[in-house]
């Protein structure tokens, strides 16, 4: 019985070397799941984020790739400047000087969709005399904003028109992760955040992720199959906002909710307000109007009403800051709950265990953006 046991296991461990040997040789001469008609899925979605000198982070340039998120792979390019575009857009010469401009984090950048579900993508396609820039990137927060449109204007970008779509969770990355250095004007990340006291767990954190991201990108059938295997036999169930609470988006109706640095819910606020307001004053410099949107979490659909603190903190602004426009998303997800049923809305318009949008919840973001811009 042991030289049985012994033999097998001998046996699948020659297998599985031989099988993952046979799958590193093939990732390297670019064999991947593309290759073999199957979906090509790079490592989730921070393989296309880098590091930017002046406002911290920004979208890889000149992308195209298959990502993924949510249920399932989705294809995302970028121009040469980082911006996000349609991958049927990809051979036209980037330009400077666009109609409309989009920016916000992850929502507005579009993750889990397509560029032609997300509602920047919608809107382009509806208005194809508008040339639009999506600016958006993940864990944007007003501060990014404010810093990168005023470095693409210094580079001589020209906006007619900018939408800022300011996240949930803006507040919690104010309060924790970013600030101006006083010194440069540049966004730098926050320092002595509670979230990462031990440096050493925060330095063995990164390893492991390296080391996963370094196997993941070595062996892309094995890390292929591995992913489907596990959305198969232990696929998302949970409905984030009402099975399980976000730290990043419970400030609406929990001020004493965890995640928000030292700065705390209002710090967080003071910071937004001020970066937002520096983001107004750039934009009249230049005569560029503003427009602000915004949306909500499944948070806020489960424990908060319509005119929550993410909304009347924006809506307010706008009134004092005389933007041209104040378009509340919002409204319509909560009508949706009225109507539907608050776990029926947010299976319909959110990623199934995720907070962001799936193709529905996009357009209806779109339908209130269509319908609230001024011509």
């Amino acid at each position: 019985m042991l030289r049985t046991v012994k033999s097998v296991s001998i046996s699948l461990a020659v297998a599985a070397v031989l099988i993952l040997g046979a799958d590193f040789v093939l990732t390297k001469l670019g064999m991947g799941p593309e290759y073999f008609k199957i979906e090509g899925i790079r490592n989730g979605r921070t393989a296309t984020i880098v590091t930017h000198p002046i406002y911290h982070h920004d979208l890889m340039p000149d992308v195209d790739g298959w990502f993924d998120w949510g249920n399932g792979p989705t294809r995302m390019c970028t121009n040469r400047f980082g911006f996000r575009i349609s991958c049927a857009d990809r051979d036209e010469t980037p330009r400077k000087i666009y109609d409309l401009a989009f920016i916000g984090d992850s929502f507005t950048e579009g993750v889990g969709s397509s560029y032609e579900d997300s509602f920047v993508g919608r809107y382009a396609q509806k208005h194809p005399e508008i040339s639009v820039a999506n600016l958006g990137v993940s864990t944007y927060s007003p501060t990014i904003c404010y810093r990168k449109v005023r470095f693409l204007l210094d580079d001589g970008f020209t906006f007619k028109h900018v939408v800022v779509l300011p996240d949930i969770s803006d507040i919690t990355d104010e309060a924790a992760a970013y600030m101006l250095d006083p010194r440069t004007g540049n966004v730098v990340a926050k320092v002595n955040q509670p979230e990462r006291k031990d440096k050493t767990v925060g330095d063995a954190r990164k390893m492991v992720y390296r080391i996963r991201d370094t196997l993941n990108e070595s062996f892309r059938l094995t890390n292929f199959l591995v992913k489907r295997l596990r959305k198969y036999f232990f696929p998302k169930k949970d409905t984030p906002g009402i099975d399980i609470v976000y730290p990043r988006s419970a400030w609406t109706y929990d001020p004493e909710a965890d995640g928000h640095g030292t700065a705390g819910v209002a710090g967080g606020i003071a910071q937004a307000l001020e970066s937002m307001g520096k983001l107004k004053r750039l934009l009249d410099e230049h005569n560029i109007p503003m427009t602000v949107v915004v949306y909500p979490w499944p948070d806020q659909l489960a424990h908060d009403k319509p005119d929550h603190l993410g909304m009347t903190l924006w809506r307010d602004f706008c009134a004092r800051e005389h933007c041209v426009g104040f378009i509340d998303a919002n409204r319509l997800f909560f009508e949706q709950v009225g109507q539907l049923g608050l776990r029926p809305a947010v299976q319909r318009y959110y990623i199934q265990g995720d907070v962001h949008f799936n193709a529905e919840g996009n357009k209806l973001v779109f339908d209130a953006i269509d319908a609230g811009l001024a011509p």
